[in-house]
Formats: C-alpha cells, sequence, structure tokens
C-alpha cells in the first residue's frame, strides 16, 4: 500500500542495556493502554517506571507542558540505582 512501509521486527525481550521510563496515557487509541502493559511485560526489568496517565491520548503528550507533567519527565532522567545496575550489564 502506498504510504506504508514494513520494517523488521524488534525483539523487545532484549532490550536490557538502558533503563526505560513508560509514560502510557489510559486513553491512547494510537498504541492501546492494554499493548502498553504488554509491551512493558515483554521488555521486563529494564522497564524501571510505568505511569498510567489517565485521560491522556496519543496526541497529547505533544502539547503537554503542564508544571506536573515536565517535573515527571525530569524525574524520570535521574539514574536510580537499579538504574545504574541495568547499564553496567
Amino acid at each position: 500500500m502506498e504510504g506504508e512501509r514494513k520494517t523488521a521486527l524488534i525483539n523487545l525481550a532484549g532490550i536490557n542495556k538502558v533503563p526505560i521510563s513508560l509514560l502510557v496515557g489510559t486513553e491512547d487509541n494510537t498504541c492501546p493502554y492494554s499493548r502498553a502493559v504488554e509491551t512493558a511485560s515483554i521488555i521486563g526489568e529494564a522497564v524501571v517506571h510505568f505511569e498510567s496517565i489517565e485521560g491522556y491520548n496519543h496526541l497529547s503528550f505533544a502539547s503537554a507542558n503542564d508544571e506536573w507533567f515536565v517535573k515527571l519527565v525530569i524525574s524520570q532522567l535521574q539514574i536510580t540505582p537499579i538504574e545504574e545496575h541495568i547499564i553496567a550489564q
């Protein structure tokens, strides 16, 4: 189909060198909440934070600049001891 491209699948279970923080909108139809939960489960220990954000959809993140959201993002950029362990592997 024109405008569509197929790429090789990525083995999500193989992600283990970087800590991952998932911020997930509960009303996201592009990447449904259930898919995000499943993806976090597949990735496993590398997911060091999973945040459910009530009422957010996929586009909500494009304009999310509320103080609480910015603080949340900044907090996830800090490395914790468990993340240091993941990075060292």
